[in-house]
């Protein structure tokens, strides 16, 4: 008895483990953070946003045929995220507008953990038909970064041209250290400490 009852609590164990695994296999533990610096060429197509790339999105469409910014946003919450592995520096991205008018917007969001997102930049105006860059400074906890067109009116938006800096190496550097009061005692230190 004690032996079928170990079998049956294995196997129910199993069967739990199977199903979480199922549950969480689309929330970002497949996509492989990318290593800063960053580019994601203003030629890049949607098939180009793969989780080996770093990337997940949900509805993006078809993309454009025209040169630069040819992922196409084209519904209300659409959205890409990349998955970087260390601290950003300065992010720029290209927008473009196809027929774009009314009380459109698009939004950056950045994340410690790729759950909960904070809003870094709201664009509510300013995309041209031509690529608009737009910029933002990033906080060094962020390993997510959340592009989505929050609210379509007239008009698509597409996408392309990010650029992703690694932070400005601002680690202190200590030369010519003397150390005085040690009895007969004489010490150099060489290098950068």
């Amino acid at each position: 008895m004690k032996e079928k009852n170990y079998t049956f609590f294995a196997f129910i164990r199993n069967v739990f483990t199977l199903f979480l695994m199922l549950l969480f296999a689309n929330f970002g533990w497949g996509q492989t953070a990318q290593v800063l610096p960053f580019s994601l060429p203003d030629s890049a197509k949607r098939a180009d946003l793969t989780a080996a790339n770093g990337w997940s999105y949900t509805g993006i469409g078809t993309d454009y045929s025209s040169s630069g910014s040819n992922i196409k946003f084209d519904t209300t919450n659409d959205f890409a995220i990349l998955r970087i592995a260390s601290s950003p520096g300065l992010i720029s991205y290209n927008l473009k507008g196809n027929g774009l008018s009314g009380a459109y917007v698009f939004q950056l969001s950045e994340s410690a953990d790729g759950d909960v997102f904070t809003l870094t930049q709201s664009i509510t105006t300013g995309i041209g038909t031509v690529n608009t860059v737009f910029q933002s400074t990033l906080l060094t906890s962020t390993r997510y970064i959340k592009w989505t067109y929050v609210n379509k009116a007239t008009g698509n938006i597409g996408f392309g041209g990010v650029q992703i800096a690694a932070p400005l190496n601002l680690v202190p550097v200590v030369s010519d250290v003397e150390i005085t009061g040690l009895p007969n005692t004489s010490v150099q230190l060489m290098g950068s400490y």
